[in-house]
């Protein structure tokens, strides 16, 4: 076989794993938070004093703001499952941009500790095979909004440097989460930021 018909053939093999490289991982990836943004749930997050064995149920956006007393800490034990999880609008959204995109296209970054209830849910609405980080924190300590929002940062960071991103769209319910995700703007000028809070 001569010398150029083989280099044309490397040629084509390289285009075409280029390509199929290319499709599998766009310069476009839209992030989804879960809870109130996909989907709601009847998990509940108790907040127990730790002296008095009281507990009290905190709305989601209470929880994203409460700061702990000494004596108090956080019961996520409902968030270790899926309790009659109903779908949101944005849900129907994402599947289009599945559709659109692939699954590299879009990911699921929840603050949940434990990304398994979200996969199975996720595998049921027939995406099984898209990134889910759970970022959440599994100690019942500590400044959970704050914490949260600097590690979904954290994540949509690393993956504008992974992939090379030239588009970026974050959804979430959290206001903290959304003000994090902005601020990727001034420090990646030549990536399109887009964040829309959902509520």
């Amino acid at each position: 076989m001569p010398n150029n018909t083989i280099e044309k053939l490397i040629e084509q093999c390289l285009s075409q794993v280029l390509t199929e490289i290319a499709h599998s991982y766009p310069e476009e990836l839209n992030v989804y938070d879960f809870d109130d943004t996909l989907v709601t749930t009847e998990g509940t997050i108790h907040l127990v004093n730790t002296e008095t064995n009281e507990r009290r149920e905190l709305h989601p956006h209470e929880f994203h703001e409460y700061r702990l007393e000494p004596h108090e800490e956080f019961d996520l034990s409902d968030f270790d499952k899926l309790i009659n999880p109903t779908a949101l609008p944005h849900l129907a959204r994402m599947k289009a941009d599945y559709q659109r995109l692939g699954p590299h296209g879009v990911s699921i970054c929840t603050a949940r500790p434990d990304s398994n209830p979200v996969i199975a849910f996720m595998s049921a609405q027939g995406m099984s095979d898209i990134e889910i980080v759970a970022i959440g924190d599994v100690s019942p300590r500590g400044d959970v909004g704050t914490l949260n929002s600097s590690r979904k940062k954290a994540y949509l960071t690393k993956k504008i440097l992974q992939r090379g991103l030239r588009v970026l769209r974050f959804f979430d319910d959290n206001l903290e989460n959304c003000e994090a995700a902005k601020s990727l703007a001034g420090e990646f000028p030549d990536v399109v930021v887009e964040v829309e809070h959902v509520s």
